[in-house]
């Protein structure tokens, strides 16, 4: 069914004022959720005989753990313990405010589609792997061997378990919650596409690389995977492609290549010295093109004038505002 994805948010409460309070709720978890990473920075490095709380508060923001004398694994952990808070406040939000299941905000099919999630993140590992590999052809002493088995070994252990609500945190809220609750007001996906993947990218906008790379480069990096993820996401009636790349995209980034400057700061097998911001947008242009034509002649996406078309929520001939739950079948 057309705009499957979106109709679902008419199965539960969906008063304008229940998704005020339920963005409200999220971000209070996500800054509950930061509290053990600032009080393990303070008591690290906190002077109250001079009151250095500004110069914490800014090596904080600038993720600068050697200044912490804090290991990156351990720094790596509470950051995204931030994230694990966050995906309890929408659990509770989607349970309590609106009466939907967890499950409403990424298929309206009568289950999740584990195949999909799967598809998503092969398709994108096997790229980032291609297009790191071609990086390093051309410019091989950009990279250094960081490899360290010990630490490497609580690095993927981290990973595994814990970075999956990291990404599944800023799907299920920023292209799950918020586009579902827009499209309701706008009736066209087209506003909830640009809007959602225009937060998305300000979200990041106070990450180190922004600073260290530049706001223009790296918005269009970040509000261009935002307009993509949203794109497969509206085409596949679901999220499971989406969470199955961003999964991908940050597991490479943890585990395989990370970089001077980057958000993620980790014990990975290499560190890239210098991010070529002009090879990146071009390589990122390339990728999400080429993901795009492989999925959409793997599911055979051929309604593209849906991402356009305005969203009926009922049958006309069964005049009724108020959806039914839905659970469509996989087709």
């Amino acid at each position: 069914m057309k705009h499957a994805f979106f109709k679902i948010a008419k199965s539960g409460n969906n008063n304008i004022g229940l998704y005020i309070a339920g963005i409200i709720m999220i971000i209070i978890a996500s800054f509950i959720g930061q509290i053990p990473l600032v009080l393990a920075a303070f008591i690290k490095k906190y002077n109250p005989t001079v009151d250095n709380s500004d110069e914490v508060m800014t090596k904080l923001s600038e993720m600068d753990f050697a200044y912490f004398d804090m290991s990156l694994n351990t720094a790596f952990f509470l950051l995204i313990l931030s994230f694990v808070i966050g995906f309890l406040g929408i659990v509770f939000s989607i349970r309590i405010f609106h009466k939907r299941t967890l499950k409403s905000l990424i298929s309206p099919f009568d289950k999740i589609r584990w195949s999909r999630i799967a598809l998503g993140f092969g398709v994108w590992l096997g790229m980032a792997i291609i297009s790191e590999g071609i990086s390093y052809y051309i410019d091989p002493d950009n990279y250094i061997v960081t490899f360290d088995s010990s630490k490497f070994l609580g690095l993927l252990i981290i990973c595994l378990l814990f970075l999956p609500f990291q990404t599944s945190f800023e799907e299920l809220f920023i292209r799950g919650y918020l586009m579902q609750g827009m499209s309701l007001l706008t009736k066209n996906p087209l506003i909830p596409l640009i809007v959602s993947s225009l937060i998305f990218g300000l979200l990041h906008g106070f990450n180190p690389e922004v600073f260290k790379y530049g706001f223009a480069k790296m918005m269009f990096f970040y509000i261009g995977m935002g307009l993509f993820l949203a794109i497969i996401t509206i085409m596949d009636e679901g999220l499971e492609l989406a969470l199955g790349v961003h999964f991908a995209n940050n597991l490479f980034a943890a585990l395989f290549v990370s970089y001077e400057g980057g958000a993620l700061q980790t014990y990975s097998i290499f560190k890239s010295l210098n991010i070529n911001m002009d090879y990146m947008v071009l390589g990122f242009t390339l990728n999400i093109t080429i993901f795009i034509i492989i999925i959409a002649f793997i599911l055979k996406w051929k309604d593209w004038k849906k991402i356009f078309e305005n969203i009926v929520y009922y049958e006309e001939s069964n005049n009724n505002d108020i959806l039914d739950d839905m659970a469509f079948k996989d087709n």
